[in-house]
């Protein structure tokens, strides 16, 4: 089992890392939000792999990671972030960063790249001389293709640019939309069941990813298309309401 600790201040995206990067077994990853807070989990429990993001309050993930090592931390470290440019990628790599990962808008290769980074680097840090088969296994079986964030009365509050292209819409257009007008009336009401049967306002910690359900999306000509979706609930704390995670995968045969 590969232990990760992940440090992110967005709960949307590290709850969808963790989902992916646990899906499929053999990976277990612990949430911390700020570096302050990781390194006190640090002080307490062994990880094989830390995945940080770079913008966050106080400290960025280079300085934490120029923290850990003048700590004397040498567990290995990958930057995965959404807001660095190449200047960012060039001094991460040049400070001795293992791996740096840029978000991006392809989530499915984006989560291929990190997944496969995560082994690799563990898997040296075992000196584990069968490291190169579990590279080129079958590999995942649930990869996004694209991501949405609704709200309890399944407003889209957030849909990937993946998503709307699919569907042959203009980009941006998803947003504040009822997710129920894009989705094939017979299937209406199974994913208003599934909404209303989500959790919503039941605490952090008892939130559960649920499993994947089917939905036909519409496109813009009227015809639909086929879509697994893996959901969970997200807080934001702070007030803010819950929201609803899901994460979109098509059919090998309908991928671009």
């Amino acid at each position: 089992m590969i232990h990760i600790l992940l440090v992110d201040d967005d709960p949307a995206l590290f709850n969808v890392t963790k989902i992916l990067l646990e899906r499929d077994g053999g990976i277990k990853v612990e949430l911390c939000s700020s570096v302050s807070e990781a390194m006190g989990m640090l002080g307490k429990k062994k990880y094989d792999v830390i995945i940080s993001d770079y913008d966050m309050p106080g400290r960025d993930g280079i300085e934490f990671f120029t923290d850990l090592r003048e700590k004397g931390f040498s567990i290995p470290f990958i930057l995965f972030t959404g807001k660095g440019d190449e200047n960012t990628a060039i001094k991460a790599l040049n400070c001795g960063i293992d791996y740096y990962q840029k978000k991006g808008d392809d989530s499915r290769e984006v989560f291929r790249n990190l997944q496969g980074a995560v082994v690799d680097i563990a898997s040296r840090r075992m000196c584990n001389p069968t490291r190169e088969s579990r590279m080129v296994g079958p590999g995942p079986k649930f990869f996004p293709d694209f991501i949405v964030i609704t709200n309890p009365e399944g407003q889209i509050i957030s849909a990937d640019k993946n998503l709307e292209k699919l569907l042959e819409l203009p980009e941006g257009s998803m947003k504040s939309q009822s997710l129920f007008a894009f989705v094939s009336p017979h299937c209406r009401e199974e994913a208003r069941r599934y909404l209303a049967s989500s959790g919503f306002g039941m605490p952090e910690k008892e939130s559960v990813t649920r499993g994947t359900f089917n939905l036909d999306l519409l496109m813009d000509d009227g015809s639909t298309i086929a879509v697994e979706f893996l959901g969970k609930i997200i807080s934001r704390g702070g007030g803010h309401p819950d929201e609803l995670l899901l994460i979109g995968s098509l059919p090998r045969c309908e991928r671009p």
